[in-house]
C-alpha cells in the first residue's frame, strides 16, 4: 500500500492503475478486497494469512488516500467516495473514528460540497441497486478511459 502510494506521487500516470487496489484496502479483510488481489493473478495463499485483524491496513489506507486527495494526486470519482464512507461505518472503532476525522476535517474543508453532492449516489450504492442509472454512472465515472473503476465487488 505504501509503495503504491509512493509510486503514485512519483509517477502520476500510475494513479488510475493503482487507485482500485489502494481503495480496496479500505475494506481489507472483506471478500471484495481478496477478489481484487486475486484478479491481478498475484500468488496469495489464503491459508498463509493467519491474522484476520486488518485494522492497521485500513488505517494506513485512510491516511494515505487522504493525503493523496489533499495533494490532488487522486480525485473523488467513481465509487471511491463510497468506499471511504463505508470506512466511516467500519466495525472497528479506531478505523471508523479515523475515517470520520479525515472526512470531517481536512477533506471536507478542501471540498465542502463533497458529501451533499454524492448523497443520492450513496443511497443507491449502499443498497446495492446496480440496475439504477445513478449507480452505473458512478461506477463508470471512475474509469476515465483506463478501463479500471473503483468498485465494491472486486471486479474491474
Amino acid at each position: 500500500l505504501m509503495v503504491m502510494g509512493d509510486l503514485c506521487v512519483r509517477y502520476t500516470n500510475l494513479v488510475d492503475r493503482y487507485l482500485p487496489f489502494m481503495a480496496a484496502c479500505l475494506q481489507a479483510g472483506d471478500k471484495a478486497c481478496h477478489e481484487v488481489v486475486t484478479d491481478v493473478n498475484l500468488t496469495v495463499d489464503p491459508s498463509a494469512i493467519k491474522v484476520r485483524n486488518y485494522s492497521l491496513v485500513k488505517k494506513n489506507a485512510i491516511l494515505l488516500l487522504s493525503s493523496l486527495v489533499l495533494q490532488d494526486y487522486i480525485k473523488w470519482r467513481g465509487l471511491f467516495i463510497h468506499r471511504f464512507l463505508a470506512a466511516v461505518a467500519d466495525e472497528d472503532d479506531e478505523v471508523s473514528c479515523l475515517a470520520r476525522t479525515a472526512l470531517r476535517g481536512p477533506l471536507l474543508e478542501k471540498q465542502p460540497n463533497l458529501l451533499s453532492n454524492s448523497f443520492v449516489e450513496a443511497i443507491f450504492v449502499f443498497n446495492s441497486c446496480k440496475a439504477h442509472p445513478i449507480y452505473c454512472a458512478a461506477a463508470a465515472s471512475g474509469e476515465n478511459g483506463t478501463g479500471v473503476a473503483v468498485d465494491f465487488d472486486g471486479t474491474m
